[in-house]
């Protein structure tokens, strides 16, 4: 049986197009859903900073992905959350400067602590440690930024509080308690 050539072009071209379209469609609906996760949104410049004890996230920001739900003092890394394995991805709308510092409040969570932390932006990896349970102010200087636009924050040693007491139910993966996060130009 001879196939009609042009039916058979009008089902690949119409494939074709019903593709394009839901590839659209799902950009379109994740690009809603991040922005939905950010909310309620304030208005606050990067130097200003995240202030993750605040419910929503800055305008600056696109994404935040490897973090638990908000709590009065901050978030957690939360691996269970992240896209990408034991990661804090922290997506910014424009292009990071060229040279700048990271200046980032955190705290560590049971194995965490004195492991160092990686930090990468521009493919380029910077470390810091946190010390101990209680808040630390850790400066990371960004030499070079060629126009990338996140931080990825590499937790050493994501462990749920239920692995360290089994009477817990939190089975989150913490690693560092995030409070505030400053992006100061040099």
């Amino acid at each position: 049986m001879r196939m009609n050539t042009n039916s058979s072009h009008f089902k690949v071209l119409l494939s074709t197009f019903a593709a394009i379209f839901l590839l659209c469609l799902y950009f379109w609906i994740s690009n809603r859903v991040a922005e939905s996760t950010l909310a309620p949104r304030y208005e606050v410049s990067p130097p200003e900073g995240i202030d993750f004890s605040k419910k929503g996230y800055p305008k600056f920001l696109k994404a935040v992905h490897g973090v638990s739900a908000w709590e009065d003092w901050g978030r957690w890394s939360d691996a269970n959350e992240s896209e990408f394995p034991n990661a804090v991805d922290i997506v910014f709308k424009n292009a990071l400067p060229k040279k700048f510092q990271i200046e980032l409040s955190s705290k560590a969570f049971g194995p965490n602590i004195n492991k160092p932390v990686e930090v990468i932006v521009d493919k380029r990896s910077y470390f810091f440690t946190l010390t101990g349970p209680d808040t630390n102010i850790s400066i990371i200087k960004i030499a070079e930024n060629k126009g990338d636009d996140t931080i990825r924050l590499i937790v050493p040693a994501p462990t749920s509080p239920k692995q360290i007491n089994n009477q817990s139910d939190d089975t989150r993966k913490l690693g560092i308690g995030l409070v505030k996060l400053k992006i100061l130009e040099n």
